[in-house]
């Protein structure tokens, strides 16, 4: 056995499977949106963009149950940014995470995101590459 290598049996890789596993329900069980009121909407507006980082990654059956994704082509009538491939139908917002991006590019900006953020509507992302955040909309059912 090399110098800084663990060789683990098997039942101790499924041991540590398991935990990890139970450590993922307890951090994601349950998992709620970000909602925005208007007051704060107008701060991220005015550059504060703290609220941002309020958005939740999540897995579909992570999600609490009294949310459901709300197809972004009923509420948005810009689709520039708007990923409609690979989402069920239901569209998501694709967001530059670099903070390099620029408005002419595909992917929404942050500020260009932040200007299309609905109050009362709940956010989280869905997918994430390299240098952008894919967010999907949610509303309460």
């Amino acid at each position: 056995m090399g110098k800084g290598k663990v060789w683990l049996s098997e039942e101790g890789i499924e041991a540590a499977k398991e935990e990890a596993r139970q450590v993922r329900e307890l951090l994601h069980s349950g998992v709620e949106p970000a909602v925005y009121d208007i007051d704060e909407i107008e701060a991220a507006l005015g550059g504060d963009y703290d609220l941002i980082a309020r958005i939740p990654c999540y897995v579909d059956s992570d999600l609490s149950s009294n949310w459901a994704r709300v197809k972004l082509a009923d509420i948005e009538p810009d689709q520039r940014g708007v990923l409609e491939i690979e989402n069920e139908g239901y569209g998501a917002y694709l967001v530059d995470s670099s903070g390099f991006g620029h408005r002419y590019e595909y992917a929404l900006t942050v500020t260009e995101f932040v200007e299309r953020l609905q109050p009362g509507y709940g956010y989280a992302i869905v997918d994430q590459g390299e240098y952008q955040n894919v967010i999907g909309v949610f509303q309460l059912i």
